[in-house]
This record gives C-alpha cells, structure tokens and sequence, in this order.
C-alpha cells in the first residue's frame, strides 16, 4: 500500500512537475513577450517622437534627403508637391537614379546655364565632403525657375551626419527664401538710398563750402554746434563732440561793426529761429565786420520733426565783398546788353519794315512794267525802280549776312592784284544814277594814283566804299552835294601804299550825343530827318570792322545841319600790272549752266545772252555730269555750278567731273554760282575743285569778269557749239 501510494505520487509528482514545468516555460514566454511588447511599444514612440522632431525641424523646409556622397545613394525624407525636383524624382524613380545624376538634371532643368554650373559645382559630392570634414554646415543659395507655389529664390542647407571609410552620410535640405530676398533687397535699397542721400548732402556741403567760408551745424533742441567746415582755428575751437552755441555767437559778435551788432544778435537768437522758418527753408542777414568787410550769415534747414517744426539747421558764412564790388559789373554789364537787345529789337523791327519795302516796290513795279509794255518810257521808269529796289534789298541782306560773319569770325579776306582806278569807276558808276534821281549833284575824284595796280582784297574795299556812298546820297536831301575822292600817299618806311578814300557830302549831319555811336551795331541816329531814311543801322559798323580787318584807319566827321566828312586809309602792297593774264572778250563762249532753279537760270541765260554768251542747262548735278561726260572735249568753255541740286548736289558734281579721265576735265572753269556765301562755303567750293566762287544774287560784270580771267583760250579755237 504503501509502495503504491509512493508510486501514484511519485507519478502525480511528474505529472505536476510537468505541468510546473510547462508553467514555468509558459510563465518565462510571456514574460519575454511582454518585453518585448514593452520594447516595441518604446520603440514606436520613440520612433514618433523623433518623426515629430523631424517634422519640426524640417518645417521650413520643401524638401529633406538623406544623401550618401561615397556611395552616391539619395533617400527621400520630405518631399513638397511643389518642388521642381518633384517631377524629376517621379520619372526616374524606377532608373535608381543617384544623387550625382538627380542633381545634374535639377541644375539643368530649372536654373540658367550659369546658376547650374555655379550651384552643380557646389553640391557635388566631392566639393561637400571637402567642405565638410572640417566643419558641420554648409549653405547656399540660388535662383531657379518658378516652382508651383511660386517661389523662385531657395537656399540648400547641407549638414554632416556620419563619416566612416566607407560611408559619407549627410541631410541636404531646401527651404525657399523669397521673403528674405525680398527684405534683402529692400534693406539694399535703403541702404543705397541713404547712401545716395549722404553723398548728396556731401556734395551740398562740398558746393556750400565753396561758396561759404565756415559752416556748422545746430542741433536747436539742445543748442549745441557742431563744426563741419571752415578755417583750422575753427576746428580746434569747435571740438568733435559740439560746443555751446554761445561760444559761436561770442565770437562772431566780437568782430562784427557795432552798427549791425543789434541785428546780427536779433538774427542769431535760436529761439526765434524756428518760427522763421517755419514757410521757408532759410534766412539770411548781411553785416559788416569791424575790419570793413562784407559777411552774408545765413540759416539753412536741415531737419524738422514730425510737425514740422525745425530741429537741426546749417549755420553757413560767407564773404561778400567781392560779390558786391562785381554785382554793381553786373548791373552795368546788364544794363549795356539791355541797350543792345533793345537796339537788336528795333533793327529787327526796321528790318522787318526795310525788307518790306524794296520787296513792295520790285513786286509793284514788275506790275506796273507788265501793264505799260507798250508805253517805253513809263517801261523804262519801272524797270529803273525795279533796279534800284533790288539793290537795296541785296544791301540789306548783305549787310545782315557780314555782320553774322563778323560776329563770328568767319569774314575772311582775299588778297589779288587790282587796278585801282578800275575798280574806283566800277565802284562810283551805279550812284551817279541814285544822285541824278534824287537831284544831288556827284562829284567823284581820282588824283594821285602813283601805283595804278595794287595787291589787297579789291572786294572789301569796295564795299568799304559803297557802304560810305550809300549813307552820304541816303541822309543828303535833294540837292545837296556828294564828294568822292580817291587818291594814294607813299609810305615812307616800309614802301606799302596807303590808300585814301574820303567820302565828304552836306547832309543832316551827325548829332555829338550819336557821334561816339556811329559804329555801334544797329544803332541810329534819333532824328526825324533821318527815321524817315532806311536803314540797317549796320554800314558803319561794317566798315569798322572791315577797315580794322585791313590794318586801316577810319574817321567820322560831323556837324548838324551842315554834312559829314568819312575819311579812309588803308594800307597797300604794290604791285605790278598782269600781262600775262589779259582779259580776252566773252563774246561766244559756251556755258553749261548746272541749276535746279528755272527762274535761276532764265535769269542768268538772258544776262549772258546779253553778251553773246549761249548757255546750256542742266537740271541737277548728275545731268550735268552726264551732259560733260557726252560732248566732245572744248564743247563748254566753262561750267556754272549751283551748290544745292537735287540727285547730285554742286560740290559731289565737281569732284565727279574733276575725277573724270578726260583731260578737260581737269582743266574747264567751274564757277560756283550759290547763295551760300559764307567763307566755309567758299572753302568748301575751292577743296571740291571749283575754280571760284560767285554769290548770289547773280552781278554780271563780277560773272563776266570771272569768265574773262578763267576761258584764257583764244577765240579760233573754241568748239562750234553747233
């Protein structure tokens, strides 16, 4: 019984011990399970905890990759839906595309070639792991295109993870930075703009300093100065950090006259200054010193507060006792260009009537000629006045025209052999009609003439003497007497002869108030006698001009009532006759006339016609050219050019025909016949190859002289034109 008891126990023994044991291993497994649970369950949350921190960290950024720079591996950790890089992921997510290669693609599909190749150099692999083995960040930024949410300035911030031989582990984030470009930018500009401002109150100050001899600044809240510019001794007693403005003021009332010394101290009371300069930005007080000199203190605003009222002024002194002594030029500098703009104004307005004039009487005698053509006497009475109005008008335009030349001297002279009496009858001829028509009695006289033949400008000279002539038969009333002597005197020193033309008539004369006038520019006598003659009021001057131009002398003498005496000395070089060059006879020359102007040219084809000269025309420069080119050499004895044409103007049409192979070409006279008679003209012409120059309106004699001295060649052996 015994045994048996001990045996069932012995097996319940087992039994449970098996089951113990079965607890005991179902008691370590879950014990073991529930660590690991517990493990698992810390894991997730530390997990969480670190996708939250990573969360917050990478908030400001678009996108975050973990990147491998050895092994050339890129991980996603944050991708934004707007990120350019996006769509390149997306298409090359199934190629296992490395981060060297994504990156190729990003820089160039979204940036500029420049900004790819600056931002692909500096997140290559090995310009990073340079970079960061010695340090724990590194940054940049760039300018790409526009991504979904617009943004287009971004910065890559790139940080050291882990480093081991064969990893180079690193988190390279994105983050846009429009925002603080744009704040960059404007901080930029401000700072630029005060930049701008400083270097313009500099310059204020620097042009201020010029002018004043000592500035200071004024804070009017605490009444300090502050120095800014003046004498050495200034600047020492002013130190850096300000001085009471009493100081100032002590000194500048110790040198001030004691007769300015209660102005000047009511005009330097601070307190006051404000409500000064409340409508205005300054003020000014002008003293004497003791010493005698001239000082302006004046108070400029340099800043206000928010009402408006002044805080800070520019206290600027300077010395006037020069500007004094040159304002009182000035006034009498103004007041001699107010004469003159006045005396301008008045010829202008006389130029205006004088023009009018001539131009009324040509255009109502052509009328009267054309109605009386079968009257010859009444034909030729109109015909005369046309003549004589069209002088005037040429002496009014001419004198306008050598004045503007002188004024701007352009008046050149032409020096040239000339005989003296010739050129005196030439002269003298056309005013013996004016004096018989205006019933005055002319007396010219030519006496003395030792050298007939004299080298000098002929054609100033000549008009030295019309301008004399046509003042003394204008102001003499009808009939009274005009004296035209013409005589020469040998100087005894050099040899030269000095001509001397005096002009002498009993006309209204000459008041002594208008004596020291006479050779003023567009000034004229005050005279009822006179206001009623035309006139430029710029002969005289002319002549002035011109005679001085020659090295000459001119002298006016005058009495009211009883005449005016002109006399005249110019000097002269002697000369000899040209034989070699005689004049031939015009008679049968052939001229090619090259004008655009029909009325021109019927002009100057009845004048030569007068004179068996035959003309031709051509209709611009390049017909002439063409008409030259197609005759037989010696067809035209000369060429008449007119500078402005159309197709091919004067000048391109002499240098052409110069150019040409024909020996004629460069031997045939090209007389320029223009209205452009200014001495860069007549130059122009001479460059171009003209063989001389001839103004407008057309004179006949000076074209038929013109023609005798250039067509040399005999007359057998000019071409039949027919």
């Amino acid at each position: 019984m015994s045994i048996e008891r001990t045996s069932i126990f012995r097996s319940l023994l087992s039994v449970v011990g098996g089951h113990l044991g079965n607890i005991m291993d179902s008691i370590a497994r879950d014990t073991l399970l529930s660590e690991q649970q517990t493990a698992l369950a810390e894991n997730r949350l530390t997990l969480k905890r670190e996708q939250t921190y990573l969360k917050v960290l990478t908030r400001d950024y678009i996108s975050v990759y973990c990147v491998d720079l050895l092994r050339d591996s890129i991980e996603i950790l944050k991708l934004s839906p707007t990120a350019n890089v996006d769509s390149i992921l997306d298409r090359e997510r199934s190629t296992d595309a490395g981060y060297r290669h994504i990156l190729h693609l990003y820089c160039r599909s979204f940036l500029s070639d420049s900004e790819a190749e600056e931002l692909e150099c500096k997140l290559s692999p090995e310009n990073l792991m340079r970079v960061l083995r010695d340090r724990e960040r590194f940054t940049c930024r760039f300018h790409s295109m526009p991504n979904a949410a617009g943004h287009e300035f971004f910065e890559a911030q790139v940080n050291r993870m882990e480093v081991s031989p064969d990893s180079f582990r690193v988190l390279i984030g994105f983050h846009y930075i429009d925002d603080t470009i744009r704040e960059e930018l404007r901080r930029q500009k401000q700072l630029e703009d005060a930049l701008r401002d400083a270097e313009l109150q500099n310059e204020i100050i620097s042009v201020i300093s010029a002018i004043y001899h000592s500035i200071f600044r004024i804070d009017l809240t605490t009444d300090t100065v502050y120095f800014i510019s003046g004498s050495d001794a200034l600047r020492r007693e002013i130190t850096p950090g300000g001085v009471p403005y009493a100081r100032l003021t002590d000194s500048l009332d110790r040198v001030t006259a004691p007769e300015f010394a209660e102005r000047a101290k009511k005009f330097r009371d601070l307190s006051t200054l404000p409500e000064r300069l409340a409508q205005t930005d300054s003020v000014a007080f002008e003293y004497r010193t003791k010493g005698g000199d001239w000082h302006i203190c004046r108070f400029f605003v340099k800043k206000r507060d928010e009402n408006g009222r002044v805080t800070h002024v520019l206290c600027a002194n300077r010395l006037t006792s020069d500007f004094i002594l040159r304002e009182r030029n000035w006034y009498v500098i103004a007041e001699e260009a107010n004469r003159a703009s006045a005396a301008k104004t008045d010829f202008l307005s006389r130029m205006a009537h004088d023009i009018r004039t001539p131009l009324n009487a040509l255009l109502g005698f052509a009328e009267i000629a054309e109605q009386n053509v079968n009257d010859p006497e009444r034909l030729r009475d109109a015909l005369g006045k046309l003549t004589l109005s069209g002088r005037v008008l040429k002496q009014l335009v001419s004198d306008i025209f050598d004045v503007t030349q002188l004024e701007s001297g352009q008046m050149r002279l032409s020096p040239e052999n000339f005989d003296v009496e010739q050129l005196f009858r030439g002269t003298i001829e056309p005013f013996r009609e004016d004096a018989e028509r205006k019933r005055q009695t002319f007396v010219p006289v030519c006496r003395e003439i030792s050298c007939p033949t004299l080298y000098g400008d002929p054609t100033r000279l000549q008009q030295i003497c019309v301008n004399l002539l046509s003042n003394a038969i204008r102001y003499t009333p009808a009939g009274g007497e005009i004296r035209c002597e013409v005589a020469e005197d040998i100087a005894h020193t050099s040899g030269d002869v000095l001509l001397r033309l005096v002009v002498r008539d009993n006309g209204v004369g000459i008041s002594p108030d208008f004596l020291p006038h006479i050779f003023e520019k567009f000034s004229r006598s005050v005279d009822t006698r006179v206001n009623e003659v035309r006139g430029s009021g710029l002969g005289l001057a002319i002549v002035k001009e011109l005679v001085e131009m020659m090295h000459g002398t001119i002298d006016i003498e005058s009495t009211p009532g009883q005449g005016t005496t002109a006399t005249v000395c110019i000097p002269f070089l002697r000369s000899e006759p040209d034989t070699t060059n005689a004049v031939l006879p015009c008679d049968g020359l052939h001229i090619l006339v090259a004008e655009d102007n029909e009325l021109s040219y019927e002009v100057a084809a009845e004048l030569l016609g007068m004179y068996h000269i035959q003309t031709e025309r051509a209709e611009n420069g390049a017909i002439c050219v063409e008409r030259f080119l197609s005759t037989a050499p010696g067809t035209f004895d000369a060429i008449l050019m007119d500078l402005q044409m159309p197709v091919m103007n004067g000048l391109d049409a002499t240098r052409t025909i110069r150019g040409l192979g024909r020996a004629d070409a460069a031997e045939i006279p090209i007389i320029s016949m223009t209205a452009n008679a200014s001495p860069a003209d007549m130059q122009s012409c001479l460059d171009a190859g003209m063989t001389r120059h001839l103004a407008k309106p057309l004179d006949i004699h000076q074209l038929l002289d013109a023609l005798a001295a250039c067509c040399k060649k005999p007359q057998e052996n000019r071409q039949d034109p027919t």
